[in-house]
This record gives structure tokens, C-alpha cells and sequence, in this order.
């Protein structure tokens, strides 16, 4: 579910509220206060509903206030935000995007919270990875947090792992076949064998130490109180986000294609020769010709 400026949970006018509010697995019938502890599940129910209270009952402008107003009453034996979605903080987006340039080493000087909370972070997100091994990756991206992450996404994208194996992606393109390697790493919880480590050790100049990574990888918890790294993790999952919407895009598109050469609606592309779904083709301005969208 998501609100945006200008409405509230019933569609009226509230010119308050925050540009947009991403609220995952909330279904769209769901109470303000369910929005609310959706997205923050620690936050003390009297705190939530006296914020409510506050606010009219927008939901938007009370999670705008528990971002901005840093800590918070909690509930106790509740699980922080940042562990939620394999360690990601889910934030509220805003129309200006990151805040700094975060693939800039010198973009900004971080502090020793920031780095003990990125190490948490990095190992909530990679379990298959440990404190050491993610302090020393960090140490080699200039303690920047979106950079570690990026490396460490590139070499789990590319290096196969058993359970990707496993489940016959050889027909797929590559780039589906390198995200399903990274979601498997991260959500199947999916610990390295000895050439994984040993690869991941000659990119990353790590010393040999079997106690880098984790044979049997447990969900971790990270709770994020720096204001730069909670829009760090904002920008990595944006990334991570429009990857994976481009890879689901290209799956359907495929499937469209396959749908449509067998009931003989294919449409054979003038540039490319390949038959295509006929929704996939565009018309040539001057001859009329049609062709692929690729």
C-alpha cells in the first residue's frame, strides 16, 4: 500500500501528508495503526496511538514524524525495522531522492555510529557473511556502505551456488539467471562452498579465514539510527528494486512471447526476424512496418 500527498487512507485532501509512503504486505483495507506498526512493528502501540491521535489519523504523517523524530518509545520483544525485508529498513520516499551521492567515496565523512550500524546491516542483508568479513569489506569500500553493498551483490550475482543449480536455469537470460543467484544467497539464506570463498577472498584481498563467512547462515537483526545510512539503504533497495521489476518485466515478456507462437498470434519483428506478442510491437511512422520493442 502506498499514500501519497494530498490523500489520506479514505481519499480526502491532507496537503500534510508526506510525498509517498511505501508500506509493504499491508493489505489495502488496513487501519491506520496497521500501517503504522507495518512498517514500524517496535514502535510502543500507547506511542503509535497517541500519534494517531495527533495527526488526525493519517498514517503518512506519523510515520513521516517517527523518521524524522529518531528514537521512539518501543514495544518490548518487538522486532526493529531494520530487520525487516532480510535486514532492510523500510523508509518513506520523497520527491528530492538520496540525499548524497552514495557511489562517491568522499561524498561524505561517515561517523563511528554509521559504521557499526552499516556492519550490522551488511550482515543482516549477506548472512552468509560475518561481523569480520563484513567489517573488512567495508574497510576496502572507504567505510561507505552503498559501496560494500554494491560489491557484494556483484560477486553473489555472479557466482552460481548449489541451490541455484539445482533449479535449472539454464534456458534463462543471463541477467535472470545472476538475480536469481543473488536472491537465493539472500533469501534462501544459502552459505558458500570452499571455491565461492576462495573466489570471494582473490576479489576482495580477504586472508584466508574460514571464520569470514557463516556455514549456516540465521537471520540477523539490524536496528538504523543514522539519518545518512537510512537513506543509504533507501538508495540500495531502490537499485535493488528496479533491477528486479526490469528482470520480472523481461520474464513476462517471455512468457507472453512463448503464450503467443503457440496459439499462432506471433508477429514476426521486420527488424530482428523474431516472433513476438503482438502488444510487444510498435509501427513505423513513415512505411508502417512493425517491429519489436527491442
Amino acid at each position: 500500500a502506498s499514500l501519497k500527498r494530498g490523500d489520506d487512507e479514505d481519499g480526502h485532501d491532507n496537503s500534510n501528508a508526506v510525498e509517498v509512503v511505501e508500506v509493504r504486505n499491508a493489505p489495502e483495507t488496513a487501519t491506520p495503526l496497521e500501517l503504522v506498526l507495518n512498517v514500524f512493528p517496535d514502535v510502543s502501540l500507547q506511542h503509535a496511538t497517541e500519534l494517531l491521535r495527533q495527526h488526525n489519523d493519517v498514517a503518512a504523517n506519523v510515520l513521516n514524524t517517527l523518521i524524522e523524530g529518531g528514537p521512539y518509545p518501543k514495544e518490548p520483544g518487538k522486532t526493529p525495522p531494520g530487520a525487516l525485508s532480510g535486514g532492510a529498513v523500510i523508509r518513506m520516499k520523497d520527491s528530492q531522492g538520496a540525499s548524497y551521492d552514495f557511489m562517491n567515496p568522499n561524498a561524505f565523512q561517515p561517523s563511528n555510529e554509521y559504521k557499526e550500524e552499516a556492519v550490522a546491516q551488511l550482515e543482516a542483508l549477506f548472512p552468509s557473511l560475518n561481523k569480520s568479513c563484513v567489517q573488512f569489506v567495508l574497510s576496502k569500500s572507504h567505510e561507505h556502505f552503498a559501496i560494500a553493498h554494491d560489491k557484494i551483490v556483484r560477486f553473489l550475482s555472479k557466482v552460481e551456488t548449489k541451490a541455484v543449480a539445482a533449479g535449472a536455469m539454464n534456458d534463462d537470460d543471463n541477467e535472470v539467471r545472476q538475480f536469481k543467484k543473488l536472491k537465493a544467497c539472500i533469501d534462501k539464506r544459502v552459505s558458500m562452498d570452499k571455491h565461492q570463498r576462495r573466489e570471494f577472498q582473490a576479489m576482495f584481498g580477504c586472508p584466508p579465514q574460514k571464520s569470514f563467512f557463516c556455514r549456516k547462515p540465521r537471520p540477523k537483526e539490524a536496528n538504523v539510527t543514522d539519518s545518512i545510512l537510512m537513506d543509504e539503504i533507501w538508495f540500495v533497495q531502490n537499485k535493488l528494486k528496479k533491477w528486479e521489476d526490469q528482470v520480472e518485466a523481461g520474464i513476462a515478456r517471455k512468457e507472453n512471447r512463448e503464450r503467443s507462437v503457440k496459439d499462432g498470434t506471433a508477429l514476426e519483428c521486420n527488424c530482428c526476424y523474431d516472433h513476438v506478442a503482438i502488444d510487444e510491437m510498435v509501427q513505423c511512422k513513415t512505411e508502417g512496418h512493425l517491429f519489436c520493442q527491442d
